[in-house]
């Protein structure tokens, strides 16, 4: 809510319950397109993608989605994780949220980009395009929350399978 310029209010009163309001910002942008039921959404033909997320929700999310597309998943808590699984492990692509403790997610691209060049990256952030624009320049970065459709593109763009779409990296 903070990120979009509004905020969050809990009211908790024990025995009674709590009550958690989100207040946004109105907005005057358009509605996004919503897909023609006949509109095809790229699939990973079964690629196997080495997904990298700290907070286990997400990174059940993101996996689940992952599998609903048609792609394998090999899952990672942490950067370090994940280039001892890239040790022994042949994985198609990389899919990695950018804020983790320790070694970030860009870190952890340059480094996997350094060892194995041939490894197409994509990055997942829930912090606006300003704040990870300078250090992620270099890599496509999708924004969260992200839909079924929007990580589809994104990996096919890439080299993930599917159709290749056309898409505005936040990065680039």
């Amino acid at each position: 809510a903070a990120q979009t310029g509004g905020r969050a209010e809990i009211e908790s009163v024990p025995g009674k319950g709590t009550t958690v309001r989100l207040l946004l910002p109105r907005t005057d942008k358009a509605v996004a397109k919503v897909l023609d039921a006949v509109e095809e959404i790229p699939t990973g033909d079964g690629l196997k993608v080495l997904l990298v997320e700290d907070n286990d929700a997400v990174r059940e999310f993101a996996e689940s989605l992952l599998v609903d597309l048609d792609y394998r998943v090999v899952s990672a808590r942490s950067a370090d994780e994940a280039l001892a699984l890239l040790g022994g492990e042949a994985v198609d692509l990389l899919f990695s949220d950018v804020v983790m403790p320790e070694r970030s997610g860009i870190e952890l691209a340059e480094e996997v980009r350094r060892k194995y060049p041939d490894i197409p990256i994509l990055l997942a952030s829930g912090y606006s395009d300003e704040v990870i624009k300078g250090s992620a320049v270099e890599f496509d970065i999708i924004s969260k929350p992200y839909s079924v459709d929007t990580l589809s593109r994104a990996l096919a763009k890439i080299g993930g399978g599917g159709a290749a779409a056309e898409l505005e990296p936040v990065g680039r």
